[in-house]
């Protein structure tokens, strides 16, 4: 049996969008399963901010490659144990925080790709090969061909870099961390700020000119219109405890409100 396609990393080279929201609390492998039947083209284990381990992305990535939702790492830190571990451990992508300069892209290209577009280290006995039966060529050149590389401009520094940071060759989307760069800008908070439109729109030039996907994390639905409409490709929206609360908030408020009118 061949090792599948990463159906985002191919709908992003054609110029499609893909959808998708992170995890920042649920360790159970179910949640892979509950946000590919929601729909949701890849899921992000947020392990920067939260507290996952390996053992447990490796149960949440067999379920989510067996569903066939996308599953991505953003790494604790752009470095070769973070990256090349989350690789091996089964994700088919990784989100990389605090990018700010064109060496820590081709540092993060190393850590990703097999010779020879870079130079991560080969194994052939972990579950990122999904158990399937194939040669160290074939291997090499479909995780090559699959692994998603995405950086995360979050400071002004990453912002007048933008365009060395996303011509380098290996470099597949950009996902922008507004909450860290509205904190870089002295904006903290003001999301809609004229500072905050101008870097989104500068951010989706830059990608657009080089070829590659310009994306976004976002919690807000109307900034989720506005922006899809703009041309943020990558479209990451909340997250699961954010997504659980507002529709449990929702729930009461609606129960609440039938209670309080039959009494």
């Amino acid at each position: 049996m061949e090792l599948k396609v990463n159906k985002v990393k191919k709908s992003l080279k054609a110029g499609q969008a893909c959808i998708g929201s992170m995890v920042s609390s649920f360790r159970t492998p179910q949640i892979a399963q509950i946000f590919a039947v929601q729909g949701w083209d890849y899921l992000i284990m947020d392990t920067e901010h939260s507290f996952f381990d390996y053992s447990g992305l490796a149960d949440i990535f067999t379920v989510a490659r067996t569903e066939e939702i996308v599953p991505l790492v953003r790494v604790t830190v752009a470095t070769y144990p973070y990256l090349a571990r989350s690789l091996d451990v089964g994700a088919l992508g990784v989100i990389c925080p605090h990018v700010d300069t064109p060496e820590e892209v081709r540092h993060i290209i190393d850590s990703c790709y097999y010779a020879p577009m870079g130079q991560r280290g080969l194994s052939m006995s972990n579950m990122h090969l999904a158990h399937r039966r194939t040669t160290q060529k074939e291997y090499v050149e479909w995780a090559n061909a699959n692994t998603l590389v995405v950086i995360q401009p979050e400071t002004q520094k990453a912002l007048d870099n933008i365009e060395k940071l996303v011509s380098l060759p290996g470099v597949d989307a950009v996902m922008i961390g507004p909450h860290d760069l509205s904190l870089s800008l002295g904006i903290v908070g003001q999301l809609k700020h004229p500072k905050m439109v101008e870097a989104y729109e500068k951010v989706i030039a830059a990608c657009n000119k080089h070829g590659v996907a310009p994306g976004i994390h976002l919690t807000e639905a109307d900034q989720a219109k506005e922006w899809l409409a703009k041309g943020m490709r990558l479209f990451t929206f909340q997250n699961d405890i954010r997504m659980l609360m507002d529709a449990g908030k929702a729930n009461t408020t609606q129960l609440r409100e039938f209670i309080g009118k039959k009494g």
